[in-house]
C-alpha cells in the first residue's frame, strides 16, 4: 500500500497541483463530485460479496456478517461529499450531480468485479487501503484547507469520514486475520489492493484533467462551479 500511494503522491498531477499551492476551489468541487460518484457504490459492492459465500462454514458466516455490517455502515456516506459541495455555496443535488468520469467508471466497475467474481476475499484488498489511507491524504487535506481558506464544515468527508474509517480500519484488519487461510487468498487480496489503488490514482489524475478542460470551456457539466472562481 505504501509503495503504491508513495508513487501516486509523488507523480500524480492532482497531488502535485495541490501541494504546489493551487487554491482554486473549483478543483475541490470537481473532486468531491467524483468522491460522491465513487462512494455511493461502496455499500452495494460490499454487500454483493455475500452472493459468493454460498458454502456455509464458520469462516464464510463470519465473513458474511462482516460484509453486511460494513455495507450497512457505509450507506449514505456520499452525502458527506454532497454536503461539502453545498457548504461551498454550490447549488447541487443528488439528481443534478454530474455523471462520473470514465476513470471513475473504470474504478467502480473493477470493484464490482472484485465483489462478484473470483476469490470473495479479494474485496478486502480495496477495503484495507480505503480504511487506512488517510495518512497519505492528510497532507493534501491540510493543503486544501490552508490554500483554499476552508473551514471544518467544508471538509466533512475528510474529517468525519476519516474518523469513521479509524474504526473500520481496525475491523478490516481483524477480519483478515480471521478469514485469510492460504497463499492464494493473500495473493488475491494483494492484487486487488494494487489494482484499486492504481485505478484510484488514475481517477485523481482524470479529475485534474477535467479541471483543466473546464478552464478551457470544455466541460459544460461542471458549469455550476463557476461561482467559486
Amino acid at each position: 500500500m505504501g509503495e503504491e500511494w508513495d508513487q501516486i503522491v509523488a507523480t500524480n498531477p492532482f497531488f502535485n497541483a495541490l501541494m504546489d499551492g493551487l487554491d482554486d476551489r473549483r478543483l475541490l468541487a470537481i473532486y468531491l463530485c467524483e468522491v460522491y460518484n465513487t462512494v455511493k457504490h461502496s455499500p452495494i459492492t460490499q454487500a454483493l460479496v455475500v452472493s459468493q459465500l454460498t458454502a456455509p462454514s464458520t469462516t464464510s458466516l463470519r465473513y458474511m456478517r462482516y460484509c453486511l455490517t460494513h455495507a450497512l455502515e457505509e450507506v449514505g456516506h456520499e452525502q458527506m461529499a454532497l454536503h461539502d459541495l453545498r457548504s461551498l455555496g454550490l447549488e447541487i443535488t443528488n439528481e443534478s450531480m454530474p455523471p462520473p468520469t470514465l476513470a471513475t467508471e473504470a474504478f467502480t466497475g473493477y470493484v464490482y468485479r472484485l465483489a462478484t467474481t473470483g476469490n470473495p476475499l479479494q474485496r478486502l484488498g480495496y477495503s484495507y487501503w480505503a480504511e487506512n489511507c488517510y495518512a497519505y491524504f492528510a497532507p493534501i487535506a491540510m493543503a486544501i484547507v490552508q490554500n483554499m481558506r476552508l473551514e471544518a464544515r467544508n471538509i466533512t468527508f475528510f474529517v468525519q469520514h476519516g474518523e469513521i474509517d479509524e474504526k473500520h480500519a481496525h475491523e478490516v484488519k481483524k477480519i483478515m486475520a480471521e478469514v485469510v487461510a492460504c497463499p492464494a487468498d493473500k495473493a488475491a487480496i494483494l492484487q486487488a489492493l494494487r489494482g484499486t489503488i492504481r485505478l484510484q490514482g488514475a481517477m485523481l489524475a482524470e479529475v485534474f484533467r477535467v479541471y483543466e478542460g473546464y478552464l478551457r470551456g470544455e466541460q459544460p457539466a461542471y458549469d455550476f462551479v463557476r461561482v467559486l472562481a
